[in-house]
């Protein structure tokens, strides 16, 4: 059965534009589940809307449903949705079910929902329920915004975002090595940036070097989210220490020189998401060998002396897609140029 349109009405782009904003609430709240979006329009009016809020909370369609008042009919109504209505049983209800019982007249989906459980029988079920059905409105648009989880669902690998800073010379840190040799970089208002891609991954991976330099503690604590699990690769044997990322109950350390197995490992244990944050040895080798999804570049552009340690080198394959300003930094986003989410 065929549900996409080659083109669509402005009412219906304003309404899936809705439905996106409101997805994007959850962007630091359901993480390994994708974010999505819900009104409820009737005679062209809004009459209610709603979105998937936390991971095992209820989906979008559902907040809307309770933010109308439950009604026990949406006859005459048309149900916007930014991903495909689930068909399955899981932590709630099928959404697909909800809708068939609550009869509107007509379904919009941005996206059919890549996960095999759904994959196409939602739209399908709708439609053999006699409801119309509409798929593809900014299909792009919402795939962009859930890249982490269509990357997992279609390609079964986790999403990898490359983060570091650097000064206006193209230094991240000193060679030195010592604990106290740490070269603080970022403003406040990057800092914050930081931890809310922290956030919005399910790993954190760095080296073994990074961990001897600056102990860092891996976790989200100048923006709002969870933190997510961090993951130490050491590419010699690990010391017995406090380090400070220890003390996180489920933090993964993989000893292994070979990346390939690291990567193994990583397909395995990530979920959707890896935020890789350094050092720059360890983020070049995920760009040597083509590993990578994103890149965030922060640069700091005041001159900052002191440091000798080369940021890592920009894939030829780097597409610039997004410029942040945040002060005396500035974020650099970068895609591959044959990116297709």
């Amino acid at each position: 059965m065929e549900f996409t349109k080659a083109a669509w009405a402005e009412e219906d782009l304003i309404w899936m534009r809705r439905c996106l904003a409101l997805a994007e609430k959850a962007k630091q709240g359901v993480r390994s589940n994708p974010m999505v979006g819900c009104v409820l329009v009737s005679d062209g009016r809004l009459l209610a809307e709603g979105f998937h809020r936390k991971f095992g909370g209820n989906h979008a369609e559902v907040e809307a449903w309770k933010q109308a008042g439950s009604p026990t009919t949406l006859e005459g109504c048309t149900v916007y949705v930014s991903l495909e209505p689930c068909t399955h049983q899981g932590k709630t209800p099928p959404c697909t079910d909800l809708l068939i019982q609550l009869r509107p007249n007509r379904v919009v989906v941005a996206s059919v929902d890549p996960d095999v459980r759904v994959a196409g029988s939602g739209l399908k079920k709708l439609a053999e329920a006699g409801i119309a059905v509409e798929c593809g409105c900014l299909d792009a648009e919402n795939k962009y915004l859930n890249r982490h989880f269509f990357t997992q669902r279609q390609q079964q690998r986790p999403f990898i975002t490359l983060k570091w800073a650097e000064t206006s010379q193209g230094m991240v840190g000193r060679t030195d090595g010592s604990p106290n040799s740490r070269l603080m970089i970022s403003g406040q208002t990057a800092l914050v940036y930081g931890h809310m891609l922290r956030a919005q991954h399910e790993l954190i991976l760095v080296g073994g070097n990074t961990i001897l330099c600056d102990d860092p503690q891996l976790n989200v604590r100048f923006s709002s989210g969870p933190s997510p699990r961090p993951v130490v690769w050491w590419t010699r044997p690990a010391p017995e220490a406090p380090f400070r990322f220890r003390a996180h109950p489920d933090a993964l350390e993989i000893q292994h020189s070979d990346f390939e197995e690291v990567w193994s490992i990583l397909r395995q244990q990530a979920g959707n998401s890896v935020l890789v944050e350094g050092g720059p040895t360890t983020q070049q080798a995920f760009i040597d060998l083509n590993r990578w999804d994103e890149i965030h570049r922060i640069v700091h552009h005041p001159h900052l002396s002191g440091g000798n340690l080369p940021a890592p080198l920009l894939p030829s394959t780097a597409k610039l897609i997004k410029t942040i300003p945040l002060g005396n930094d500035t974020v650099f986003v970068y895609q591959p140029q044959k990116h297709q989410l």
